[in-house]
C-alpha cells in the first residue's frame, strides 16, 4: 500500500478527520506498514508495546481487561480503529491482541511516536480525542455485553460491524469472523450462537456464510434500536 493511500485512509479515522491540521503525511513517514496473518499474536499482555496502531483492514481482538477479567470480555477492533495511543508511556501492554483475520495496519513505533508528538502538539490533541473515543466505545460495548441477551448482543455487534466495512449494495458485507470467534466476542457458546443464527436465517433477517453476510432490506438488524429475540 502506497504512502498516499495510507494517508488518505488515516483521514477517515474518527475523530482524526475532524482536526484540520493533522500531519497525516508525517504520521505515515514515521510509521511502518504491518501485515499480520489470521491467528497472529500482535501484542501480549505484560510485554512491551510496539507503538500506536491504526488498523487499515481486517479484524483484531483485544482481551485481558484488568477490571473485567472475571467475565472474559473480548473487544473487536475494526478498520478505521486506532489503539495503543498511550504507547509513549513506556509501560507494558495491558491487553493481548490477536488477528482474527488477515490484517493491515500502520504502526508508529514507540520512539518515532514520541518524536512525532513533540514535533506536532496539534497531533496530541487529536490523539487524546481518539483515545477518549476509544474508552467511551469500550464502555458502551461492555455495557451491552453485561446487560443484554445473546440475541441483543449479536444485533449490536452486527450493526457496528456493518458500519466498519463497506457494502457494495447496502445488503451484503464481507465476513471475516469465524463462528467460534464470534461466540467469544458475544460471550456465549458456539452451539447457542448457531441456534440464534439459524433462527434468524429461518426468519429471513440474516444470512451468513464463511465469507459473506447478507442483511436483507427491512431486517431489524438495520435499525439502531433493534432488539434481538
Amino acid at each position: 500500500m502506497e504512502h498516499v493511500a495510507i494517508s488518505a485512509l488515516l483521514r477517515r479515522f474518527e475523530p482524526l478527520g475532524s482536526f484540520p491540521d493533522i500531519p497525516f503525511d508525517e504520521m505515515v513517514t514515521a510509521g511502518r506498514l504491518a501485515r499480520w496473518k489470521k491467528g497472529h499474536t500482535v501484542l501480549e499482555q505484560g510485554l512491551p508495546r510496539i507503538g500506536a496502531i491504526f488498523v487499515l483492514s481486517g479484524v483484531l481482538s483485544n482481551t485481558g481487561w484488568r477490571k473485567t477479567d472475571e467475565i472474559d470480555f473480548v473487544f473487536p477492533i475494526y478498520p478505521r480503529d486506532s489503539f495503543q495511543l498511550d504507547a509513549w508511556l513506556d509501560t507494558p501492554s495491558n491487553h493481548t491482541t490477536m488477528a482474527v483475520s488477515d490484517v493491515e495496519a500502520l504502526v508508529i513505533p514507540v520512539t518515532a511516536y514520541k518524536e512525532l508528538l513533540v514535533r506536532f502538539p496539534q497531533l496530541q490533541r487529536a490523539l487524546w480525542a481518539a483515545s477518549t473515543r476509544n474508552v467511551d466505545l469500550v464502555l458502551s460495548v461492555f455495557a451491552q455485553y453485561v446487560s443484554n441477551s445473546s440475541e441483543e448482543r449479536l444485533f449490536a455487534f452486527l450493526r457496528r460491524y456493518m458500519e466498519a466495512f463497506n457494502s457494495p449494495d447496502g445488503e451484503t458485507w464481507p465476513w471475516h469472523i469465524s463462528q467460534g470467534v464470534l461466540a467469544s466476542f458475544l460471550g456465549t457458546s458456539r452451539p447457542h450462537l448457531s441456534t440464534i443464527i439459524s433462527r434468524m436465517r429461518t426468519d429471513g433477517i440474516l444470512e451468513m456464510t464463511r465469507r459473506k453476510m447478507r442483511v436483507p432490506p427491512g431486517s431489524p438488524v438495520h435499525a439502531p434500536s433493534a432488539q434481538g429475540g
